[in-house]
């Protein structure tokens, strides 16, 4: 199966490297990037000739015009951020014949009179992997007020106990594959409690024990509490679990517990099995 992959054209190399999806070779799919620029005008009619099907990636904001001759689908990670942006995107996905969602609740496009589809995070486990664990706590997640503020209380109670920690934000990702995969806990405080995080399957991949404040599961992704991460409430109640975790050893339990389930079941090979049933599904 031949895909033609509409992407955004800005920090291509480094998306491409971060993203699970598209990102080694399966058998059974072959594909091409079209990195596009926003408000770029895409022919979809001419795209579609050396193709079986489209792909309208999530971020890639183009003029899509003309007909294609080839299934088209687009694919949509954060509508749920916010009800501006659903709208957004409500309408965005209307030039696609199927829709591919990572977090949304499928019955939020349902009115379109389109296939919706789950197609979840897939990691990218060549990239996101264990390495030496030579950090007890870290925090590597892109900068809000929220993110900061806690980060400084973090910081305060980190240097009290004599853990080894890293924090960071805006990394390349190799940087950032990195430092998460020297973490034995990693934290995660989520900018919106409705959406869950690609750090879910970054941090398990890597060996990591995840502590994430609650947010929102997907049903489909099957994580379960205490057995693949742990959830955390209070800074007070981060502390204890960190501290517990690391004295008794049971965040390498629950780390090895979670890597093996994010291989068996969430890695860009898992992914391309499921997108080439949807695209025969659809055909």
């Amino acid at each position: 199966m031949n895909v033609g992959v509409i992407c955004r054209a800005k920090g291509f190399e480094d998306t491409r490297m971060k993203l699970g999806w598209w990102s080694y070779p399966v058998d059974g799919l072959e594909w091409t990037f079209y990195p596009v620029k926003d408000s770029e005008c895409v022919d979809l009619a001419k795209l579609s000739a050396p193709h079986d099907v489209l792909v309208y990636e999530d971020w890639a904001w183009p003029h899509l015009h003309g007909v294609a001759s080839v299934p088209v689908l687009a694919v949509v990670v954060d509508s749920n951020t916010s009800e501006r942006r659903f709208r957004m995107y409500h309408e965005r996905v209307k030039v696609a014949d199927a829709i591919l969602l990572d977090q949304e609740d499928l019955r939020r496009f349902a009115d379109l009179g389109r296939p919706v589809y789950r197609w979840s995070y897939g990691v990218n486990e060549h990239v996101f992997y264990p390495r030496p664990k030579i950090t007890d706590v870290g925090y590597h997640v892109a900068r809000t007020p929220e993110r900061g503020e806690f980060a400084t209380e973090l910081l305060h109670w980190v240097r009290g106990t004599g853990y080894s920690y890293a924090m960071g934000g805006g990394m390349a990702c190799e940087e950032y594959a990195v430092k998460v995969g020297e973490a034995k806990i990693l934290i995660h405080l989520a900018t919106h409690p409705q959406c869950r995080s690609h750090r879910f399957f970054d941090a398990l991949a890597s060996g990591c024990c995840l502590l994430s404040n609650h947010v929102k599961p997907v049903r489909e992704d099957g994580f379960q509490i205490r057995r693949h991460f742990m959830e955390w409430a209070t800074l007070g109640e981060l502390a204890t679990q960190i501290e517990h975790l690391l004295r008794t050893g049971l965040w390498e339990t629950i780390a090895q517990e979670g890597r093996q389930f994010v291989l068996e079941n969430h890695t860009w090979k898992h992914r391309a099995s499921e997108f080439i049933s949807i695209v025969e599904e659809l055909v």
